[in-house]
């Protein structure tokens, strides 16, 4: 078996030191890294610049875009590899807080179940709100799910999901990378819940949370309220003593200028 790790990214990773050592530490025969960013230019890591996929979307935050660029690094893992079963979504502000093979270790034990961090929201929530904007709201009304963006897919799940066909009904939805992939596998697809473990692998700080407003630049109207968790400038061993505690495998977000020298006892 093998694990992709797909980086849905800007550009570099922020600390692509870490990172380096993280998979240079691991069995080759074990991953394959895959890389989907908005600016291929400023990829300088080689490990990154390698896994660069061909198929690339131009993205936009909060629009369905980022569906299609994620689906685009799946499906180039998805037929680059047979032996690949899992598929690991990051950004670039993620870093790595245990050591790949004893991730390799956990997802192992997971027994083709998908990792995602799903919910339900409630009647008149932000998130519950956005089913009005799906194309036949009707098909996802009996529970609108919504999940952490950083998911890990089964392969079972990613052939699934290369039909891109649902794409269209979201086309619409504010933010919806954070509903698409529970959705369609529940609702279109056929998939159950028991198909899922839920459960979040990489940690983010939302008690020290901001939010943002975002307009139409050429209406200006309201177009959707998101709220982001911390950005770590400092990195401390309690910060990742919680990350782990909670079982998480990554840390988001960390910036480029953080110290994280401490953790390459660990990766």
């Amino acid at each position: 078996m093998k694990i992709a790790f797909c980086f849905l990214s800007i550009g570099d990773v922020s600390q692509p030191n870490l990172w380096t050592r993280f998979f240079s530490l691991a069995p080759h025969e074990k991953y394959r890294i895959y890389c989907h960013p908005k600016e291929p230019e400023l990829v300088t890591s080689q490990f990154l610049r390698n896994g660069i996929v061909r198929n690339r979307v131009a993205t936009k935050h909060g629009d369905v875009s980022l569906v299609q660029a994620t689906l685009s690094l799946f499906s180039a893992a998805f037929h680059d590899d047979p032996k690949i079963q899992y598929f690991v979504l990051l950004s670039e502000s993620t870093i790595p807080i245990l050591p790949l093979d004893q991730i390799y270790k956990v997802v192992e034990r997971q027994a083709r179940r998908s990792i995602v961090n799903y919910s339900v929201p409630p009647p008149n929530s932000e998130h519950h709100k956005r089913l009005s904007s799906v194309t036949k709201p009707e098909l996802f009304a009996k529970a609108f799910f919504q999940h952490d963006q950083w998911v890990v897919l089964h392969r079972s799940h990613v052939v699934k999901l290369l039909d891109q066909a649902p794409l269209s009904a979201f086309k619409y939805v504010f933010a919806p990378d954070e509903h698409y992939f529970m959705n369609v596998l529940v609702h279109l697809k056929c998939a159950t819940l028991d198909e899922f473990v839920k459960h979040a692998v990489t940690y983010v700080n939302w008690q020290e949370r901001t939010t943002k407003t975002h307009k139409d630049p050429i209406t200006g109207q309201v177009i959707g309220v998101t709220v982001h968790p911390k950005t770590y400038y400092r990195l401390s061993e309690l910060d990742v003593g919680q990350a782990l505690g909670a079982n998480c495998w990554f840390i988001r977000k960390v910036d480029s200028t953080c110290d994280c020298a401490f953790l390459s006892a660990s990766v």
